[in-house]
């Protein structure tokens, strides 16, 4: 089979997207797959990866993130970041989450049916989106976690001080009831050290009653790898294509 690889900018905002897919004359029928990379990458970072999602019946789609890639504004990414770095990722998570919607409003006509693997701050993205974005049927949320309080201790502020309260109020895992019902995976190492993953393992605590009692309980997947650091190993890629399947090409 042959594959395709098309680099455009959409919408107005002129966003940066790479698309992957098979060359085939029903590929408009196929399940789009967004991959949303992590920081300090850029959409095609990806680009191997993507050619694997396409190879399993699915056309891969990854827009650069807010000050990443060939956004204008990504120069000034690691002065942002070293001078404040939680606005800087304010901006990157919540700003491309405005992205990705106003992306999935363009091509609404299209009818396409959507999933998305996000990667790192891309899972960061990812469980903003969970809360509100319905069109996304089903998710692989890797290395990431939705509680912006214990991401990285060293670098969030204390939950009793205003900063603290703000990243708790705004912290999806304290949202949890807006998840369902999205098909949810999450895949965290516990060796590892960037990106902690006892957030994921509290939302998957919070939701387990929500999905039980909507009678949807397989649409939930926690897996912790043991020793594993801040890597996406083929097996964890091997999970999240197995989830996107199963919720996708049924």
């Amino acid at each position: 089979m042959k594959y395709f690889i098309e680099p455009t900018l959409e919408t107005e905002k002129m966003i940066p997207v790479v698309t992957v897919g098979p060359d085939i004359p029903d590929v408009d029928q196929l399940p789009r797959v967004l991959v949303i990379h992590g920081l300090h990458d850029a959409k095609n970072f990806w680009v191997s990866y993507m050619y694997g999602l396409a190879q399993a019946g699915f056309v891969a789609v990854a827009p650069d993130l807010r000050l990443h890639g060939e956004r204008a504004d990504a120069v000034h990414r690691d002065v942002m970041l070293e001078k404040d770095f939680a606005g800087a990722m304010r901006e990157i998570v919540y700003d491309t989450a405005k992205d990705v919607r106003m992306l999935l409003d363009v091509w609404a006509p299209r009818n396409y049916r959507w999933g998305l693997v996000g990667i790192s701050a891309g899972g960061f993205i990812a469980h903003v989106l969970a809360l509100e974005e319905k069109r996304i049927e089903a998710m692989s949320i890797v290395l990431s976690s939705p509680d912006w309080l214990t991401v990285d201790p060293e670098k969030t502020p204390h939950l009793l001080t205003p900063a603290g309260q703000v990243l708790a109020a705004l912290s999806p895992v304290n949202h949890h009831g807006k998840y369902a019902p999205v098909a949810l995976q999450m895949l965290n190492g516990d060796g590892d050290m960037t990106v902690r993953h006892v957030g994921s393992v509290k939302l998957h605590d919070r939701l387990k009653p929500v999905y039980k009692a909507k009678g949807i309980s397989d649409r939930l997947d926690l897996r912790i790898y043991p020793g594993y650091p801040h890597e996406y190993k083929s097996d964890q890629q091997q999970a999240s294509l197995e989830w996107l399947q199963r919720w996708l090409l049924k």
